[in-house]
Parts: C-alpha cells; structure tokens; sequence
C-alpha cells in the first residue's frame, strides 16, 4: 500500500509537470529563436539603408568599414549577386552568391529570413536578407548571418533547470507520498497486530491506534 499510494503520487506530480513545463520549455525555445531573428533582421535593416548611398556609388571600402560594426557575418553583394564585402572573408576574391537561396530572393525584390546549416561553416546559422534598392531600383543585399549556438545553449540550460526543478518536485511529491502512506498505513498496522494477538488467544491484546484517519482510531476502540 505505502509503494502504490508514494507511486500515485509521483505520478500525479509527474502530470503536473509535463503539462507545465513542457509548454513552459518550447514557448522559451521559440521566443529566443524569434528574438534572435527579430535582432538579426533590425541590424541588417539597419545596415541597408547606411550602406544604400556606398553601394550605388561602388566605394566598398565604405560600405566594408560600416558592416564591420555589426557583431554577425554580414555580406552586401551588387545587382547580380557577386560580393562587394564579406566580414568573415574581407581578403578573399569576390565571390558569386547568387546562387544562396536567401540571397536570391533578396535579388528579387522579397525579404529572406529564416535558419539553415551551413555545410561550408559546419554550424547551424540565422540569417536575414535584405533588398537594397532606391527609387524602385535594386542596388544589392544585405545578408547578416549570425551562429544560433548561443541561443541554443540558452535553450539547453532552460531546459536543465526545468528538469533540476522536475527532480525537486517529484522528490517533494514522493515524501509526501511516503508521510501520507505512513500516517495512513501505520495505524492498520497496529490493527493488524492487535487482531493477531487476539486470534492467538491474547485477551488482553488492544490496538494502539492514536494518530491516524479517525476511522481506524474508531474502528481500533471497537
């Protein structure tokens, strides 16, 4: 009896639980990714409408000098897609990103966001593209990327604390059930021993019953 009442109430305790903090733990995950996002795609905003003027006029020099400033990786290629500066390789040969799928349809006028593995880098990152265009014309992209590691740790240590707090509570859940289970069991027991005495002839055998549910307590004195 003492298993299964400290069992239910584990297991009551463990319902709670998933119905909480499940909600708790994927609602956390998905507002870190979209702040990250929302982060991302404010800088590389940003970035567009500084570098729209060095861009059209071809100074990359400028527009290098001012990406720097952002914490991401960022690219800003011309009309056609080929690289005029790119942070995490600023000595490298222009490149052709066209070919990005981001990139691409940045080229085509639509604002590209979203979160994909890079083979190249091996690590997973989040990126915003951006059109740069003036008076209706398309002068480039802005592309900021950033690792989502960071916040995939955030993640992960939320979800250790949910699990840390899980442990204290079902460990709550299974003492109680245990003092529960003991102040229920205890005095059936004495019931019990007090019945043995007296089926071996023990007249003068009685049960001591004296905490308890009052219903032992009455059926004891009877």
């Amino acid at each position: 009896m003492t298993r299964r009442l400290i069992l239910s109430y584990v297991l009551l305790a463990a319902f709670v639980l998933v119905i909480v903090e499940l909600p708790l733990g994927l609602t956390y995950a998905a507002r870190a990714q979209d702040r990250l996002l929302a982060d991302i795609e404010r800088d590389a905003r940003v970035l567009a409408g500084l570098v729209e003027e060095r861009v059209e006029s071809g100074d990359g020099a400028a527009v290098a000098t001012i990406a720097e400033e952002s914490r991401g990786r960022v690219v800003v290629t011309d009309p056609e897609g080929i690289g005029l500066v790119d942070t995490d390789r600023p000595d490298d040969p222009p490149r052709d990103f066209s070919t990005r799928p981001e990139i691409a349809a940045a080229l085509a006028g639509t604002q590209a966001t979203g979160i994909r593995r890079s083979d190249t880098l091996d690590e997973e990152l989040a990126y915003v593209a951006v059109p740069i265009s003036s008076d209706g014309r398309l002068n480039g992209v802005v592309r900021v990327s950033f690792p989502t590691e960071e916040v995939r740790e955030q993640v992960r240590d939320n979800w250790l604390r949910l699990g840390l707090l899980s442990v204290l509570v079902l460990a709550g859940a299974a003492s109680l059930g245990w003092l529960v289970a003991r102040w229920a069991t205890g005095p059936v027991e004495q019931l019990e021993d007090g019945a043995r005495r007296l089926a071996d002839g023990d007249l003068s055998g009685r049960a001591e019953v004296e905490h308890g549910p009052p219903e032992l307590q009455h059926l004891a004195i009877t």
